[in-house]
């Protein structure tokens, strides 16, 4: 999960179920815990006509399922977004459980992919009757860490 480690910005686009597709830029600041089990992902943005989304998830492996686990907690959403999944190439990719969401009742996948320029794609789909739709697409650009 090396890839997901970094602290950037990126411009996205977010579909919400019935309503017109919402541009936002956020930050993202993705580390991993002191005891290294868990990697933590913090993020902050503005969503126009929605006001500030603060997201605060955490990441690890679960060997006893043999799959990563996510606990994802937003400030848009009552409960926690529970996620299992693994890795299909080069992405990590996790479905939700049925969670209910500021849209209602829905279950979520979300993928992160490396970004040769040095970040992460974010790309997630809801569910729906016939299929995944988009829900969630961003790139995040990390700035190169400080040496000292």
């Amino acid at each position: 999960m090396d890839f997901l480690i970094g602290e950037g910005t990126g411009k996205g686009t977010l579909y919400p179920p019935d309503h017109d597709p919402i541009l936002f830029s956020g930050h993202l600041n993705i580390a991993r815990e002191a005891c290294e089990r868990f990697v933590r992902m913090e993020f902050y943005g503005v969503l126009p006509d929605y006001g500030i989304e603060s997201i605060h998830a955490l990441i690890t492996f679960c060997k006893k399922i043999n799959a990563y686990r996510m606990w994802n907690f937003a400030t848009s959403q009552e409960d926690a977004l529970v996620m299992t999944g693994n890795f299909e190439g080069d992405s990590l990719v996790l479905v939700s459980e049925p969670t209910e969401m500021i849209w209602g009742l829905q279950r979520m996948r979300s993928r992160f992919t490396p970004i040769d320029e040095g970040g992460i794609q974010y790309f997630a789909e809801l569910w729906t009757i016939d299929g995944y739709v988009p829900y969630c697409e961003v790139n995040y650009f990390f700035r190169p860490a400080n040496v000292y």
